[in-house]
């Protein structure tokens, strides 16, 4: 692990990038699930630099608890029934 992912697994809120490396997964998959719903819970905080939109931020909680509510399966069969 490098000392930029030590250092972010140590933060207390994870823009989207690093909430992806956390998780493993694309940033752009992470963006898909935070639209289509499903995904880890996040928090969106207001700029205060005066610039427009909002920051999506995301705890390691979240990002945790999200993790261990995802169903676990023996075998690939039983993941791929789910997925029907």
């Amino acid at each position: 692990m490098s000392i930029e992912q030590r250092t972010a697994n140590n933060r207390a809120l994870y823009d989207t990038r690093e909430a992806a490396d956390y998780l493993g997964m694309s940033k752009s998959y992470l963006e898909q699930l935070r639209v289509a719903g499903g995904g880890p819970k996040f928090k969106v905080i207001p700029r205060t630099d005066g610039s427009q939109g909002k920051a999506v931020r995301y705890t390691r909680n979240a990002l945790d608890d999200w993790v261990l509510n995802l169903p676990e399966f023996d075998n690939t069969t039983q993941a791929a029934l789910r997925a029907v």
